[in-house]
């Protein structure tokens, strides 16, 4: 598959599952830059809501692979998580 055609679906894969937290009620962008305590982050879906007076974040990364999602994908997600003070961090993936 040339890489346009790759990049394509992923973009596809990562507006699909925007669509799918937004059908929930919460709101969810594609390709957000958010700045945190030490860099900036560029991320696939970012998905905020309010809950009871509570702000919450979530970081959505959309891997359209054909392989296993490496430990370093999962600690570098932790990472990020943590730098911009989300609540909850997800890989979504296609097998």
């Amino acid at each position: 598959m040339n890489n346009g055609v790759m990049e394509k679906e992923w973009f596809n894969f990562q507006e699909r599952i925007a669509e799918h937290f937004r059908s929930l009620g919460v709101q969810a962008e594609t390709n957000k830059t958010i700045t945190g305590v030490r860099t900036e982050h560029d991320l696939d879906v970012y998905v905020t809501s309010k809950y009871l007076g509570t702000n919450i974040k979530w970081v959505i990364e959309a891997k359209y692979w054909q392989t296993k999602i490496p430990k370093e994908k999962v600690l570098a997600l932790r990472t990020i998580v943590d730098d911009i003070g989300a609540d909850k961090g997800f890989i979504m993936a296609l097998d």
